[in-house]
Formats: C-alpha cells, sequence, structure tokens
C-alpha cells in the first residue's frame, strides 16, 4: 500500500514495487503544474491538446512516435472539388 512520503510523492512501502523493481514514485498532480506549462511550451503547436502534454510527460518517447504519425497522416490529406463540366 503506498504511503505519502517527503515533497509531495507517493513511494511503496517495503522497498520495491509488486514485481521487485525497486522503489517506485509518483508524482503527485500538484507537483505536475510546473512541469506542464513547461512541457507545453517545449511541445509548441506538437501538442494539439492538454491530454498530447500528460501523454508526453508519462510516455515521452511512445508520445513522440504518435505526434510523427499523426503529423505524417495530416500531411496525407488532399481536398478535392466536383464541378460539372458542359
Amino acid at each position: 500500500m503506498p504511503h505519502r512520503g517527503g515533497g509531495g510523492s507517493f513511494w511503496f512501502q517495503g522497498g520495491s514495487d509488486l514485481l521487485g523493481r525497486g522503489l517506485a514514485q509518483i508524482e503527485a498532480a500538484d507537483d505536475l503544474a510546473d512541469e506542464f506549462e513547461a512541457t507545453k511550451a517545449k511541445l509548441g503547436d506538437t501538442a494539439k491538446s492538454d491530454e498530447d502534454v500528460l501523454s508526453y510527460i508519462a510516455f515521452p518517447q511512445v508520445a513522440e512516435k504518435f505526434f510523427e504519425e499523426r503529423r505524417k497522416s495530416e500531411e496525407n490529406t488532399f481536398v478535392y472539388s466536383i464541378r460539372r463540366i458542359d
């Protein structure tokens, strides 16, 4: 069972997580405010929503791949019109 540690973080008791990987730290939401704004500024137009920013904070490599795939799919769009030819 996690308990509140110093500095606004959560630590798992017993010194390891369920898989025995050592201490695990999860940042409390209120500690993310500064990191959120800095990351949002860093990502610029790449982040199209707050969810994009949070995804990047939690899973940067996965989010970067997602952003790249989204950019590619947006580039592969086209505009067409239908007009009558007499």
